[in-house]
């Protein structure tokens, strides 16, 4: 065990879309071992959206997400609150006493929903369409007729789906041992 080392635990949205109308973490934070729980509100002023890994793309900042749900929530699993505690089991413990009161709303649940925009996950864009590329190989200027009309194109792939998958890591020890945070 590293000197001050602390353990952090998520708390997540179980709902797949909605206002957070509340989140209290004033039960987790009385418990012994809690260090902190932090919310939105607590890391506001230096919460930047979390960058795309590979690169600025043109035109998708508007969908970056931030470090933890600030009004609203777009997926099960976003993240809400942060409980910082002495040891794993307070921090898994303390996690389960912060309440988290959300508006649920319908959710967008399929690539036909989302290209309808009745719903939009990230309402400030307009739209569910982050970005439209099209991938040529090959010799596209080949055939003649339109391309539904060719038959040597009616079987082609379409990616119309992609599945996202989050992962959770378990043990990650952080050089720095002081945690300052105004509030």
């Amino acid at each position: 065990k590293l000197p001050g080392l602390c353990h952090a635990m998520i708390v997540r949205s179980r709902v797949a879309s909605g206002r957070i109308r509340r989140i209290d973490a004033s039960a987790a934070s009385v418990v012994p071992g809690v260090v902190r729980v932090l919310t939105y509100e607590d890391i506001s002023e230096f919460a930047l959206p979390i960058p795309i890994r590979v690169g600025a793309i043109e035109g998708l900042e508007r969908y970056l997400q931030r470090p933890l749900a600030q009004d609203s929530v777009r997926y099960v699993g976003e993240p809400l609150a942060v409980v910082i505690a002495a040891d794993r089991y307070i921090a898994e413990d303390a996690s389960d006493l912060v309440e988290v009161e959300i508006d649920e709303s319908e959710p967008v649940v399929s690539i036909s929903d989302a290209l309808t925009d009745r719903i939009l996950v990230h309402p400030d864009s307009g739209t569910n369409i982050a970005s439209h590329h099209v991938a040529r190989r090959g010799r596209c200027d080949v055939g003649e007729g339109a391309p539904e009309q060719r038959e040597d194109l009616r079987e082609a792939a379409h990616v119309d789906r992609l599945e996202v998958s989050v992962q959770s890591a378990h043990d990650v020890a952080v050089a720095n041992q002081e945690l300052s945070v105004r509030g």
